[in-house]
């Protein structure tokens, strides 16, 4: 989210860095600033963390917004969580390339990866312990 407040931000760059660390890996990876169609809403958002394989598929006419992202990041600020799991999620699943979303914590060491299948299903992975 863009104008996120700090914890977010340093998550969101600590990711960024290690991705640059990393020259040979196939990924292409941007920040917040890219804007993602997302075919369910008609429109497009701004995830925390955007990252695709190959070259970048614009959407017709509007150069500045990406439509195959294979991964997206997005940081979980103190709020609810809520819309990231519902309302925001379903829109991503109509995003035909994106194969991975992950859900980062900003308050507890947890992570969620959301993996589409072969099969077009999405299964969930959890990384770290949620705290009560």
């Amino acid at each position: 989210m863009s104008g996120g407040s700090f914890s977010p931000n340093t998550i969101c760059q600590h990711d960024h860095r290690a991705r640059q660390r990393a020259p040979r890996h196939p990924l292409r990876v941007v920040t917040s600033d890219q804007k993602v169609w997302v075919p369910r809403k008609a429109g497009f958002v701004y995830p925390d963390v955007t990252a695709l394989c190959g070259r970048a598929e614009p959407y017709p006419g509007a150069p500045d917004v990406l439509t195959n992202p294979l991964l997206i990041i997005e940081v979980l600020s103190e709020g609810p969580s809520l819309h990231f799991r519902g309302e925001k999620f379903e829109g991503y699943r109509s995003i035909p390339s994106l194969r991975h979303y992950l859900m980062l914590s900003s308050r507890h060491p947890l992570v969620e990866h959301y993996a589409r299948d072969d099969d077009d299903a999405w299964l969930l992975r959890t990384y770290g312990a949620r705290t009560q």
